[in-house]
């Protein structure tokens, strides 16, 4: 399965629905891998600080 939390407008969340759903799955069981695609980096981050604190966290790779 492939979802995608898109749009041109920033500030409204897409990073942290993005996040939380691939917590959400990961915790079900899923293999997840998370892509951002945001200059900012927001979930790359999540996902450094979140393996730093020793948290289960999916693949997050960076794009651009």
């Amino acid at each position: 399965m492939i979802v995608a939390f898109a749009g041109q407008k920033g500030g409204v969340g897409k990073s942290t629905a993005a996040v939380c759903l691939a917590v959400a799955a990961l915790e079900r069981g899923a293999r997840v891998l998370l892509v951002d695609a945001d200059p900012q980096g927001t979930a790359r981050t999540w996902g450094e600080v979140a393996a730093e604190r020793g948290r289960p966290s999916p693949t997050v790779v960076a794009m651009g």
